[in-house]
């Protein structure tokens, strides 16, 4: 477990239970209910679209254009990550589009997005794509390119996350700004400006939360929940609108009325 003062372990622990206890509209669903079904929404897409569209990237049958083409619509239409930012599908558009190879970018992507067999593999990974972004920008400003048309380096370990992510949500936590602000802002963790490092510093700090927050709530805790309590406690939680919010309890008031027999644990699905 990492090593934490009692007076931090409070802290932390202190935002768990205020995001547990969260109920955005009086007599509506708890905040835990609405993350977990958008969370339900999120494992959905990505097993039957994100997660075979990348596989089609990997073993060649999607090429890259179409790739991040088809990345780009389906973030547009499900904002479930924030990848559209500056950190994701920008950092994707500029990388791509400034590369002086279209083949080099597509074999630097492939294996840098490719989830890692271990934390020794993806810190490889990370110093290795964030050292073929910094040569792309370094390229283009000594031709004369605009420098602010120039992937920023720092938007490396979001935008590599979030792929490891989607291939095993269970071990790579996204590396979100929100994220490393608050945890900072806490001082549970620095950045050091070693791309790598700080992403497995950050990796083992997530792993270290569950570790306690599960000791001491008893209760099942994912890489997800640490993300939705980082999220609240920066108060930029993703809470859907008021009508998404009526699905909800439109369809548990639904289930409620009409019992049905019971096969085993209980799914709300909300479509956005």
């Amino acid at each position: 477990m990492i090593s934490l003062s009692p007076e931090l372990k409070k802290v932390i622990l202190d935002a768990v239970r205020e995001y547990l206890a969260a109920v955005p509209e009086a007599g509506g669903p708890s905040l835990v209910k609405i993350e977990s079904a958008l969370d339900q929404q999120r494992a959905k897409l990505i097993d039957e679209k994100i997660k075979p569209l990348l596989t089609g990237y990997f073993d060649g049958s999607v090429p890259l254009p179409i790739f991040k083409r088809q990345i780009d619509g389906i973030n547009k239409q499900n904002q479930l990550w924030g990848f559209k930012g500056i950190k994701g599908q920008m950092f994707f558009n500029m990388l791509v589009n400034n590369a002086k190879s279209e083949n080099e970018s597509d074999s630097e992507l492939k294996s840098a997005l490719l989830v890692p067999a271990n934390d020794e593999v993806a810190a490889r990974q990370l110093r290795k794509f964030h050292e073929y972004v910094v040569r792309v920008g370094d390229q283009l400003i000594a031709a004369g390119g605009d420098r602010n048309s120039r992937p920023k380096p720092s938007g490396v370990p979001f935008f590599v996350s979030y792929f490891w992510q989607i291939q095993n949500r269970n071990i790579w936590p996204v590396y979100y700004t929100n994220s490393v602000q608050v945890i900072t802002a806490m001082n549970l963790w620095q950045e050091t400006g070693e791309v790598d490092q700080d992403y497995l510093s950050y990796k083992r700090l997530h792993e270290g939360l569950i570790e306690l927050i599960v000791k001491e709530q008893g209760q099942a805790f994912t890489l997800y929940d640490v993300e939705h309590v980082f999220w609240f406690k920066g108060g930029r939680l993703l809470v859907p609108p008021p009508q998404i919010r009526r699905r909800v309890r439109q369809k548990r008031q639904l289930a409620l009325s009409n019992p049905k027999p019971k096969l085993g644990p209980q799914v709300i699905e909300v479509s956005r």
